[in-house]
C-alpha cells in the first residue's frame, strides 16, 4: 500500500493527529470469527513485477536499475534452518523512460549508485520468500524494498531495519526475523546498537553488512549503526519545519510506547491501530492510524512480508501541546482515505478481498484524541453508528471502513463522565 492522502476535520487539529480503536458496534452485528480449524486463505503475490505493465514493458516514470559487476557478497545461515540470507553488490544506472519500452536501451540516465539487496539463497538461487511462503527467484536491482543504495562517487554510510513476517493468518502477521543491512564505505568493521534483539557485531564483506535480529528487535528512537567513526540512526527522525515555526510538540518517553486502539481491517488484512507513548510534558502522544504487525506499526508489504516501522513515535508525529483537548473541546477529530488505486495497486490480496468479500473500493479512517473525561465516542457515518471506548493511556478511537463516503455528514458524539455530551459534525465529501 501507498501512503494514505489524510483530511483533519477539527479545529486546532495538525498531520500529527491520532486515534484509537473500535471497541464495539451498537448498530451492525459483528462479523462472526471463522472456526479455528478454517485456515486463512494464503496471501496472492502478483506475477507482474514492479515497474512493468501487463503486457511486460517497462512502465514510464518508473525508477529502474540497470544493475552492472552484481555478484553475492555474503551469506548467512538462517538461525531457523530456513534459506540461507544473503547480500547481492551491485553498482547500478538509475534510469527512467517516457513512453512504454521493451527495454532499457534508451532510457534516460539520472544517477548512479552503489548497492546491495538483501536476499535468500535456495539450491543455489538468489531470491525471496514472499507473503505466500514461496522462494521464487529475484532480478537484481528490482524489489524496492529489499534494495539499500549510496551514491557511487560519494558513498555514504546507509542502512535499514526491516522485518520478515509470517502471514499464515494475514490479520495478524507474526515477526519471524529482523535484518539490519547496507553499505558502509571504508568500515572495517560495523555494531548495531539499540535495537534489542540485532544488536551485536555485522558480518561485513567489502562495503556490504548484514546483522540478522530475532523478531524483538524494534527501530526504536536509540537504534542506530556504528561504522568507521560515523553512526546512522536507524529510528524515528522529526520533520525539518520553516524557520520561525514555533508550534510545540510533546516529547516521547522511551520504553513506554504500546499500541492501542486497534481495529480490524475490513479485507481481512493486518489491522490498524495507533502507536502512543507517555510523554514528558505530560500529554499523551498518539501518531496518525497505520497498520499493525505484533507490537509494531508501519507500512506493512503483503508481497515481500516485510513490515517497515517502529516501536517509538518521534515529537513530530504527536500532536502538537496547544491543540490537546480541554473541556470545550473534549476530542480532536480527524479522517483520512485512500484511493483504490494508492491502497491496492500491486496488491493482489487487497484486490482479491474486495472481489470476495464485496468491499467497496480504498479506506476510510475515522479517529481522534479525547480528554481523559471522555467515557465513549459515538460516530455516525452514512453507513452505520459505533459505540468506541477511548484506549487506556492516549484516550484515543479508530474506526476503519471499507470504501469512500462520495456525500452524507459525518456526527460524532463523546459521553463525559459528568453526563454531558459533546458533539461535533462535518460534511463527508471523499
Amino acid at each position: 500500500m501507498k501512503r494514505l492522502v489524510a483530511a483533519t476535520i477539527a479545529a486546532g487539529v495538525l498531520a500529527g493527529a491520532a486515534g484509537a480503536a473500535v471497541q464495539a458496534n451498537d448498530a451492525t452485528p459483528a462479523t462472526p470469527r471463522a472456526k479455528q480449524s478454517q485456515s486463512p486463505a494464503p496471501v496472492p503475490v502478483s506475477k507482474q513485477p514492479q515497474g512493468r505493465l501487463a503486457d511486460g514493458r517497462f512502465e514510464p516514470g518508473y525508477v529502474q536499475y540497470r544493475a552492472h559487476h552484481a555478484r553475492v557478497a555474503l551469506r548467512i545461515p538462517d538461525p531457523s534452518g530456513g534459506p540461507d540470507w544473503a547480500l547481492k553488490a551491485f553498482d547500478a544506472e538509475r534510469v527512467t523512460l517516457d513512453r512504454p519500452a521493451r527495454s532499457l536501451a534508451h532510457a534516460k540516465l539520472i544517477g548512479r549508485n552503489r548497492c546491495v539487496q538483501l536476499g535468500r539463497i535456495q539450491d543455489g538461487a538468489f531470491g525471496w520468500i514472499y507473503g505466500d511462503g514461496r522462494f521464487r527467484r529475484v532480478p537484481t536491482g528490482s524489489e524496492y524494498g529489499l534494495v539499500q543504495c549510496t551514491g557511487l562517487k560519494r558513498p555514504h554510510l546507509s542502512a535499514q531495519l526491516k522485518e520478515a513476517l509470517d502471514l499464515a493468518d494475514p490479520a495478524e502477521p507474526k515477526i519471524t526475523r529482523a535484518a539490519v543491512w547496507g553499505i558502509a564505505p571504508d568500515g572495517t568493521a560495523v555494531s548495531v546498537a539499540g535495537t534489542g534483539g540485532a544488536d551485536g557485531v555485522a558480518t561485513v564483506a567489502g562495503d556490504a553488512f548484514l546483522k540478522l535480529g530475532d523478531p524483538s528487535s524494534k527501530a526504536g528512537a536509540d537504534a542506530r549503526v556504528q561504522a568507521g567513526g560515523r553512526t546512522l540512526r536507524l529510528g524515528p527522525t522529526d520533520p525539518h519545519f520553516p524557520p520561525g515555526f514555533k508550534v510545540k510538540f510533546p516529547t516521547p518517553i522511551p520504553g513506554t510506547e504500546r499500541v492501542e486502539a486497534r481495529a480490524p481491517d475490513p479485507a481481512g488484512a493486518p489491522g490498524w491501530g495507533l502507536l502512543v507513548a507517555q510523554t514528558r510534558e505530560g500529554v499523551p502522544c498518539v501518531t496518525q492510524p497505520t497498520q499493525v504487525a505484533g507490537d509494531r506499526t508501519g507500512y506493512i508489504d503483503l508481497r515481500l512480508a516485510l513490515v517497515n516501522g517502529g516501536t517509538s513515535p518521534s515529537p513530530g508525529s504527536c500532536r502538537p501541546i496547544g491543540t490537546k483537548p480541554d473541556p470545550k473541546r473534549p476530542c480532536d477529530v480527524g479522517w483520512s482515505g485512500g484511493s483504490a488505486e494508492a491502497l491496492e495497486g500491486s496488491d493482489a490480496f487487497a484486490r482479491r478481498a474486495r472481489t470476495e468479500r464485496r468491499l467497496l473500493s480504498g479506506r476510510t479512517q475515522v479517529y481522534g484524541q479525547c480528554s481523559d473525561q471522555v467515557v465513549r465516542i459515538t460516530v455516525r457515518t452514512p453507513r452505520d453508528v459505533r459505540t468506541l471506548v477511548p484506549s487506556a493511556l492516549g484516550h484515543a478511537f479508530l474506526a476503519v471502513y471499507d470504501g469512500d463516503f462520495p456525500a452524507g455528514r459525518l456526527e460524532i458524539t463523546a459521553q463525559l463522565k459528568n453526563g454531558k455530551t459533546w458533539t461535533t459534525k462535518s460534511d463527508l465529501g471523499f
